[in-house]
């Protein structure tokens, strides 16, 4: 495996984590690998070298188009800006070139 490739399943897999640990707008209780499939589109995000605060959109993209969540559930925007930064924080990580 070159390094590239390395690099990238490095962040994948934080992708991955902040998504479960710190973004789940779902809540407890859902699998491990719930939110996995988001995780190549914040990456290419992040290779296109996306702000937090579109991070942050995009998370709540993803809560409504995807999760359907409205109302209550849905978390305000203020709310995804500390995992937008969490993320965001990836980027300074050695990218592999895209």
């Amino acid at each position: 495996m070159s390094d590239s490739q390395s690099g990238a399943k490095m962040i994948l897999a934080a992708i991955r984590s902040i998504l479960i640990e710190d973004w789940d707008p779902i809540g407890s209780g859902v699998p491990s690998d719930e939110y996995d499939s988001y995780a190549p589109g914040i990456y290419r995000l992040l290779m296109d070298g996306a702000t937090i605060e579109q991070l942050a959109l995009h998370l709540g993209r993803l809560e409504l188009e995807k999760l359907g969540l409205l109302g209550p559930l849905a978390k305000v925007a203020a709310a995804r800006l500390p995992v937008a930064r969490k993320l965001h924080a990836l980027s300074s990580a050695k990218m592999p070139p895209h």
